[in-house]
């Protein structure tokens, strides 16, 4: 989705650096981005699932899934780069990878219901949010967590104490 939303600026900004562009050639320089990009996450996928399924914070899993991203960004670049070198774009083209990144990380937000979602929230949520704003919340729901869990020690706490209360007078 961010790909397809970022293709009008991608061909003119490109076209602003010097490119020269076929269809089959704009085509074939998408398709091989879209497919680096993709062939990329799937390798990084089962590490991505490790981190997922066996961090204690959400927070975390979040940042290593934006690290692989990155780095799937990183080496979709590389092959982006040498493509428009070869379509003859005299460079400039950084901008448009930070603007792609940026598009991604908000598209990420927009399909949030899909990605993460507490158990009491419904599934579709209304309301717009910026990423910066999202990440704040996943880890604010992670201090969230750890206070209704330290609560609810502590609650269990005072309730033994209480029972040991009651049976110490029971006996006397």
């Amino acid at each position: 989705m961010a790909l397809l939303l970022c293709l009008p600026s991608l061909y003119v900004f490109s076209a602003l650096s010097g490119a020269r562009w076929s269809k089959q050639r704009l085509l074939a320089t998408i398709s091989g981005f879209a497919a680096t990009l993709g062939l990329l996450l799937a390798a990084l996928l089962p590490i991505a699932w490790l981190f997922s399924v066996s961090s204690r914070y959400l927070a975390s899993a979040v940042w290593i899934h934006v690290l692989m991203w990155g780095i799937s960004l990183l080496f979709g670049w590389r092959f982006l780069g040498r493509a428009l070198h070869e379509s003859g774009a005299g460079g400039g083209m950084f901008v448009w990878l930070l603007l792609f990144a940026l598009v991604s990380l908000q598209v990420a937000t927009f399909v949030r219901p899909v990605l993460w979602r507490g158990a009491d929230e419904p599934l579709f949520q209304q309301g717009k949010m910026f990423f910066l704003e999202h990440f704040d919340r996943v880890v604010d729901h992670d201090d969230r967590a750890e206070k209704a869990e330290a609560a609810k020690k502590a609650e269990a706490a005072e309730a033994e104490a209480k029972k040991k209360e009651a049976k110490k007078k029971a006996q006397r």
